[in-house]
């Protein structure tokens, strides 16, 4: 997702496997959900599904855009590479169905980070 006018949303073209379409239209402001909580906070967050979602939990009506059957985020800020501490976007890696521990997803952070630097390296040749 990328910073739009004070939102973040998923760029076009930038999703894969996600079947419910109207879920690609979400906007979700700065701290909020894990989303933006990993945005805000420029640190990977992860949310797992309980009851609900805890402190990751959407407004309702952002919410009702989320496919019901998703059961784990992770959030990793995408980094800025000219400005230290700045990102410029966040690339999220989430699960439908198989419900996992933060624990078993902790194992994908190194990964992901290194995703994240890439992807950051790559949007930047573009501009």
């Amino acid at each position: 997702m990328r910073e739009s006018s004070g939102r973040l949303v998923i760029p076009d073209g930038l999703h894969h496997n996600m079947d419910k379409l109207d879920e690609i239209t979400i906007s979700i402001g700065q701290g909020t959900g894990c989303t933006g909580t990993a945005y805000a906070e420029r640190k990977q967050t992860f949310a797992v599904m309980r009851k609900n979602w805890g402190p990751h939990t959407l407004p309702q009506g952002v919410l009702a855009h989320v496919d019901p059957r998703l059961k784990w985020i992770i959030s990793t800020p995408i980094p800025d590479p000219d400005v230290p501490g700045a990102v410029i976007g966040v690339f999220n890696v989430d699960g439908l169905d198989v419900a996992k521990e933060r624990h078993e997803l902790e194992v994908l952070v190194d990964d992901l980070v290194a995703v994240a630097q890439t992807v950051s390296a790559v949007f930047k040749s573009l501009n």
